[in-house]
Protein backbone atom coordinates (compact mmCIF):
# COMPACT_ATOMS: atom_id res chain seq x y z
CA UNK A 1 0.00 0.00 0.00
CA UNK A 2 2.88 2.34 0.74
CA UNK A 3 4.23 1.92 -2.81
CA UNK A 4 0.85 2.75 -4.33
CA UNK A 5 0.65 5.82 -2.08
CA UNK A 6 4.00 6.84 -3.57
CA UNK A 7 2.58 6.41 -7.09
CA UNK A 8 4.20 3.07 -7.93
CA UNK A 9 2.73 -0.33 -8.72
CA UNK A 10 2.45 -2.66 -5.74
CA UNK A 11 4.17 -5.32 -7.85
CA UNK A 12 7.38 -3.29 -8.03
CA UNK A 13 10.20 -3.62 -5.46
CA UNK A 14 10.69 -0.97 -2.79
CA UNK A 15 11.11 2.38 -4.54
CA UNK A 16 13.74 3.86 -2.16
CA UNK A 17 15.99 0.87 -2.89
CA UNK A 18 16.03 1.00 -6.69
CA UNK A 19 14.34 4.14 -7.98
CA UNK A 20 17.42 6.37 -7.94
CA UNK A 21 19.34 3.77 -9.94
CA UNK A 22 16.62 3.71 -12.58
CA UNK A 23 16.34 7.44 -13.14
CA UNK A 24 19.73 8.79 -12.20
CA UNK A 25 18.64 10.84 -9.18
CA UNK A 26 18.15 14.58 -8.78
CA UNK A 27 21.20 16.83 -8.73
CA UNK A 28 20.04 20.25 -7.51
CA UNK A 29 21.63 21.55 -4.31
CA UNK A 30 18.62 21.19 -2.03
CA UNK A 31 18.04 17.60 -3.11
CA UNK A 32 21.71 16.74 -2.64
CA UNK A 33 21.64 18.31 0.84
CA UNK A 34 18.73 16.06 1.83
CA UNK A 35 20.44 13.01 0.35
CA UNK A 36 23.65 13.86 2.21
CA UNK A 37 21.81 14.28 5.51
CA UNK A 38 20.05 10.95 5.00
CA UNK A 39 23.31 9.19 4.19
CA UNK A 40 25.04 10.81 7.19
CA UNK A 41 22.28 9.50 9.46
CA UNK A 42 22.68 6.01 7.97
CA UNK A 43 26.44 6.13 8.58
CA UNK A 44 25.84 7.24 12.17
CA UNK A 45 23.54 4.24 12.64
CA UNK A 46 26.24 1.91 11.33
CA UNK A 47 28.94 3.50 13.51
CA UNK A 48 26.83 3.49 16.66
CA UNK A 49 25.78 -0.13 16.13
CA UNK A 50 29.40 -1.26 15.73
CA UNK A 51 30.48 0.64 18.85
CA UNK A 52 27.56 -0.66 20.90
CA UNK A 53 28.43 -4.24 19.99
CA UNK A 54 32.15 -3.68 20.53
CA UNK A 55 31.65 -2.28 24.05
CA UNK A 56 28.75 -4.62 24.93
CA UNK A 57 26.23 -1.80 25.21
CA UNK A 58 23.20 -4.09 24.65
CA UNK A 59 24.26 -6.24 27.63
CA UNK A 60 22.77 -3.80 30.13
CA UNK A 61 19.26 -2.39 30.46
CA UNK A 62 20.55 1.19 30.53
CA UNK A 63 22.83 0.65 27.56
CA UNK A 64 20.09 -0.99 25.54
CA UNK A 65 17.65 1.83 26.29
CA UNK A 66 20.15 4.51 25.31
CA UNK A 67 21.29 2.75 22.13
CA UNK A 68 17.78 1.97 20.89
CA UNK A 69 16.55 5.50 21.62
CA UNK A 70 19.43 7.01 19.66
CA UNK A 71 19.09 4.52 16.80
CA UNK A 72 15.36 5.23 16.51
CA UNK A 73 16.08 8.97 16.35
CA UNK A 74 18.73 8.51 13.66
CA UNK A 75 16.46 6.18 11.71
CA UNK A 76 13.71 8.78 11.74
CA UNK A 77 16.12 11.46 10.52
CA UNK A 78 17.33 9.22 7.69
CA UNK A 79 13.80 8.33 6.59
CA UNK A 80 12.67 11.96 6.62
CA UNK A 81 15.67 13.09 4.57
CA UNK A 82 15.26 10.31 2.02
CA UNK A 83 11.55 11.01 1.65
CA UNK A 84 12.23 14.72 1.12
CA UNK A 85 14.86 13.81 -1.48
CA UNK A 86 12.36 11.62 -3.26
CA UNK A 87 9.69 14.29 -3.73
CA UNK A 88 11.44 16.24 -6.51
CA UNK A 89 12.66 13.00 -8.02
CA UNK A 90 9.11 11.71 -8.43
CA UNK A 91 8.04 15.05 -9.84
CA UNK A 92 10.86 15.02 -12.38
CA UNK A 93 10.13 11.61 -13.85
CA UNK A 94 6.96 10.34 -15.47
CA UNK A 95 5.97 7.34 -17.55
CA UNK A 96 6.42 3.74 -16.55
CA UNK A 97 9.90 4.03 -15.02
CA UNK A 98 8.59 4.64 -11.52
CA UNK A 99 4.89 4.09 -11.95
CA UNK A 100 4.87 0.69 -13.65
CA UNK A 101 1.85 -0.96 -15.28
CA UNK A 102 -1.68 0.30 -14.52
CA UNK A 103 -2.84 -0.47 -10.99
CA UNK A 104 -5.80 0.16 -8.74
CA UNK A 105 -5.50 2.59 -5.84
CA UNK A 106 -8.21 0.80 -3.83
CA UNK A 107 -7.01 -1.08 -0.76
CA UNK A 108 -8.51 -4.52 -1.49
CA UNK A 109 -7.12 -4.93 -5.05
CA UNK A 110 -3.72 -3.72 -3.85
CA UNK A 111 -3.68 -6.28 -1.04
CA UNK A 112 -4.95 -9.07 -3.28
CA UNK A 113 -2.30 -8.47 -5.97
CA UNK A 114 0.52 -8.08 -3.42
CA UNK A 115 -0.45 -11.26 -1.57
CA UNK A 116 -0.74 -13.26 -4.77
CA UNK A 117 2.69 -12.02 -5.89
CA UNK A 118 4.08 -13.13 -2.49
CA UNK A 119 2.74 -16.64 -3.06
CA UNK A 120 4.01 -16.83 -6.64
CA UNK A 121 7.47 -15.69 -5.55
CA UNK A 122 7.48 -18.42 -2.92
CA UNK A 123 6.67 -21.04 -5.55
CA UNK A 124 9.55 -19.76 -7.68
CA UNK A 125 12.00 -19.84 -4.76
CA UNK A 126 10.91 -23.35 -3.86
CA UNK A 127 11.50 -24.52 -7.44
CA UNK A 128 14.94 -22.94 -7.56
CA UNK A 129 15.92 -24.57 -4.27
CA UNK A 130 14.61 -27.99 -5.30
CA UNK A 131 16.65 -27.89 -8.48
CA UNK A 132 19.75 -27.29 -6.36
CA UNK A 133 18.91 -29.90 -3.74
CA UNK A 134 18.28 -27.21 -1.11
CA UNK A 135 15.60 -27.75 1.54
CA UNK A 136 13.12 -24.87 1.41
CA UNK A 137 11.14 -23.84 4.50
CA UNK A 138 8.85 -20.80 4.18
CA UNK A 139 8.00 -19.11 7.50
CA UNK A 140 5.46 -16.30 7.89
CA UNK A 141 6.85 -14.15 10.70
CA UNK A 142 4.72 -12.21 13.20
CA UNK A 143 4.29 -8.45 13.12
CA UNK A 144 3.11 -6.06 15.80
CA UNK A 145 0.10 -4.63 13.95
CA UNK A 146 -1.46 -7.94 12.92
CA UNK A 147 -4.75 -7.92 14.90
CA UNK A 148 -4.85 -10.67 17.52
CA UNK A 149 -1.22 -11.71 17.04
CA UNK A 150 -0.09 -10.18 20.35
CA UNK A 151 -1.38 -7.79 23.00
CA UNK A 152 1.04 -4.88 22.61
CA UNK A 153 2.74 -3.49 25.70
CA UNK A 154 3.08 0.25 26.29
CA UNK A 155 6.72 0.10 25.20
CA UNK A 156 5.81 -1.71 21.98
CA UNK A 157 3.12 0.84 21.18
CA UNK A 158 5.66 3.62 21.75
CA UNK A 159 8.28 2.19 19.37
CA UNK A 160 6.00 0.45 16.88
CA UNK A 161 4.47 3.39 15.04
CA UNK A 162 4.17 3.02 11.25
CA UNK A 163 2.48 4.94 8.42
CA UNK A 164 -1.23 4.31 7.97
CA UNK A 165 -0.54 2.74 4.56
CA UNK A 166 1.67 0.11 6.19
CA UNK A 167 -0.87 -0.62 8.90
CA UNK A 168 -3.69 -0.95 6.36
CA UNK A 169 -1.54 -3.33 4.35
CA UNK A 170 -0.95 -5.55 7.39
CA UNK A 171 -4.60 -5.62 8.46
CA UNK A 172 -5.77 -6.58 4.96
CA UNK A 173 -2.74 -8.59 3.92
CA UNK A 174 -1.94 -10.95 6.78
CA UNK A 175 -5.24 -12.89 6.59
CA UNK A 176 -4.58 -13.32 2.87
CA UNK A 177 -1.01 -14.45 3.50
CA UNK A 178 -2.21 -17.07 5.98
CA UNK A 179 -4.81 -18.35 3.52
CA UNK A 180 -2.34 -18.45 0.63
CA UNK A 181 0.26 -20.09 2.88
CA UNK A 182 -2.22 -22.86 3.65
CA UNK A 183 -2.77 -23.24 -0.09
CA UNK A 184 0.98 -23.50 -0.65
CA UNK A 185 1.16 -26.19 2.04
CA UNK A 186 -1.66 -28.16 0.42
CA UNK A 187 0.36 -28.13 -2.79
CA UNK A 188 3.41 -29.61 -1.10
CA UNK A 189 5.35 -26.57 0.08
CA UNK A 190 6.93 -26.58 3.53
CA UNK A 191 5.06 -23.55 4.87
CA UNK A 192 4.90 -22.53 8.53
CA UNK A 193 2.49 -19.90 9.83
CA UNK A 194 4.41 -18.42 12.76
CA UNK A 195 2.39 -15.20 12.84
CA UNK A 196 0.81 -16.32 16.13
CA UNK A 197 4.03 -17.29 17.92
CA UNK A 198 3.75 -14.36 20.39
CA UNK A 199 0.02 -14.66 21.00
CA UNK A 200 0.41 -15.71 24.65
CA UNK A 201 3.45 -13.55 25.39
CA UNK A 202 2.73 -10.62 27.72
CA UNK A 203 6.23 -9.12 27.96
CA UNK A 204 7.80 -6.61 25.57
CA UNK A 205 9.07 -8.42 22.48
CA UNK A 206 9.17 -5.86 19.66
CA UNK A 207 11.78 -3.11 19.26
CA UNK A 208 9.84 -1.62 16.33
CA UNK A 209 6.90 -2.78 14.21
CA UNK A 210 8.47 -6.06 13.03
CA UNK A 211 11.83 -6.69 14.74
CA UNK A 212 12.31 -8.40 18.09
CA UNK A 213 14.40 -8.37 21.24
CA UNK A 214 16.66 -11.35 21.86
CA UNK A 215 13.97 -13.27 23.76
CA UNK A 216 11.59 -12.79 20.83
CA UNK A 217 14.21 -14.11 18.41
CA UNK A 218 14.65 -17.17 20.64
CA UNK A 219 10.90 -17.87 20.73
CA UNK A 220 10.64 -17.60 16.94
CA UNK A 221 13.84 -19.61 16.40
CA UNK A 222 12.51 -22.43 18.60
CA UNK A 223 9.31 -22.55 16.54
CA UNK A 224 11.25 -22.60 13.27
CA UNK A 225 13.61 -25.29 14.56
CA UNK A 226 10.73 -27.54 15.63
CA UNK A 227 9.04 -27.17 12.24
CA UNK A 228 12.33 -27.67 10.38
CA UNK A 229 12.98 -30.96 12.16
CA UNK A 230 9.41 -32.14 11.49
CA UNK A 231 9.52 -31.34 7.80
CA UNK A 232 13.13 -32.00 6.87
CA UNK A 233 13.30 -35.24 4.89
CA UNK A 234 15.15 -38.18 6.40
CA UNK A 235 18.58 -38.72 4.88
Amino acid sequence: MDKVARGTSQLYPSIPHWGSLAIGGVADRDALDHAARGRAAQQSIETMTRRALKYHGPWTALGTTFVLRRLNTLSGEACNSVETYWKPMRAAVGGMVLRGPPFSTDADPISEASSRMWAECSRSMRSICEQRGIFYLHVLQPTLHDPGAKVATKKEIAVGGIPDTWKRGIVLGYPRLRALGAELARNGENFVDASDVFRDVTTTIYIDNCHFREDGNVILADRITDEFLKKYPAR
